[in-house]
């Protein structure tokens, strides 16, 4: 449930979002670039980070957790991990001055229920400057074009 509504949350900013991406654009490039470099960075830092960890029992069929790495009393990344029966579903969440700049979002399934084994496995990725979701990298890897999440969202 909890990841089902971080996920939500990330979806509808992503539809309120003022202007959609269209082709290459040089500005999107080089924010995309800052981006993937504070991920690496947060990345390295991981093991100097203070760990906080929550049970999420209840949020998801099988449980799950709720992992939040601090540096000093900054918040630098949140992982939320959901298990089911037929999967588990893992979101990492990246900040940076006390903002969200980069969501991944993983999904496995099992090749049978509580299995654990996993038989496909997808990504999707959401890129954020300044609050705003700039750009979303769907299962398939490639850019989700924003507008056309407008419409779709609006059809329904």
């Amino acid at each position: 449930m909890a990841g089902r509504v971080l996920f939500l949350a990330i979806f509808l900013s992503s539809i309120l979002s003022p202007r959609p991406i269209e082709g290459a654009d040089p500005a999107l490039d080089g924010k995309i670039n800052a981006i993937r470099q504070r991920y690496a960075k947060v990345e390295r830092e991981l093991k100097q980070c203070r760990q906080v960890k929550r049970d999420l029992s209840g949020e998801s069929a099988e449980g799950g957790e709720l992992t939040g790495y601090y540096r000093r009393d900054s918040l630098r990344k949140l992982v939320a991990q959901f298990y089911g029966e037929t999967g588990k579903a893992r979101e990492e969440y990246y900040f940076w001055d006390g903002q969200l700049f980069f969501v991944l979002r993983t999904e496995s399934r099992y090749t049978k229920p509580l299995s654990g084994v996993v038989k496909s496995k997808t990504e999707e990725r959401f890129y954020f400057d300044g609050g705003r979701l700039i750009q979303s990298l769907g299962a398939d890897k490639k850019q989700v074009r924003l507008g056309v999440m407008r419409r779709s969202a609006a059809a329904n």
